[in-house]
């Protein structure tokens, strides 16, 4: 999918992945392994998150952060909250 395409389908998928948050919701982790490449253990993919932070525009970035925050303080899904934490010092800057 090219660049701009994906931009446009960020709402739609941000909604999905909160209409079926779970640990066992493809859709959010899949969007969270988007938005936060890489891991804890092996590394963060700082490379990739860099380009993929500067397709959005502030606003996009800051609801971003907004659903990365929620994943964050979550009571729930504990083993996506490293990915979120992250994700945030990208997405929220």
């Amino acid at each position: 999918m090219e660049p701009g395409a994906l931009v446009q389908f960020v709402p739609a998928w941000l909604l999905r992945s909160l209409d079926t948050l779970s640990d066992e919701s493809v859709v959010a982790e899949f969007t969270m392994y988007f938005f936060c490449p890489g891991n804890a253990d092996e590394g963060w993919d700082q490379a990739r998150i860099t380009e993929l932070v500067a397709l959005f525009d502030p606003a996009q970035r800051s609801l971003i952060a907004e659903f990365l925050r929620g994943i964050a303080e979550s009571k729930m899904l504990d083993n996506w909250h490293p990915f979120a934490e992250y994700g945030l010092k990208w997405w929220a800057a």
